[in-house]
């Protein structure tokens, strides 16, 4: 199983949750979010990680070319990929092994399988998805099903 811990937003707790030995640590780039992390602090995160912790950069609706900027300047091996995100965004950052974030109404996953199907045939790859429940307003993490 992969393990991935978000919300750490300062090296303190980095090295903290780094103790613990996650696959990898996620840095959440959302400035709406109270779990937001400066690239400035996100960079001083990245240069205490141990290297066999991955660094996940955690966006919502920054635009592709944005990502692409920050993941190289921060070595982020993976970018996860929330809000009103398409294939073609997607297609533009697989260096970075997207984590496909998918929100979903109900436990219909057919949705999801088209998605993928769609994905596969364009030769887009995740490297993860994430499954959340969509909640008006929220955008992950709230905690209902």
């Amino acid at each position: 199983m992969w393990v991935k811990i978000c919300g750490v937003r300062d090296v303190a707790e980095a090295l903290d949750v780094a103790a613990a030995a996650p696959d990898a640590i996620g840095l959440n780039f959302y400035p709406k979010s109270k779990r937001y992390v400066s690239p400035e602090i996100a960079a001083a995160i990245c240069a205490e990680l141990p290297t066999e912790i991955e660094r996940v950069g955690v966006f919502v609706d920054h635009l592709p070319d944005e990502i692409a900027a920050l993941a190289r300047k921060l070595k982020l091996t993976r970018v996860q990929l929330h809000g009103d995100y398409d294939l073609e965004a997607a297609a533009t950052l697989q260096e970075f092994r997207p984590v496909w974030v998918h929100r979903m109404l109900d436990a219909d996953l057919t949705s999801l399988q088209k998605l993928f199907c769609t994905a596969h045939e364009k030769g887009i790859r995740f490297s993860a998805c994430l499954i959340d429940a969509a909640v008006p307003g929220q955008l992950g993490g709230s905690g209902q099903t």
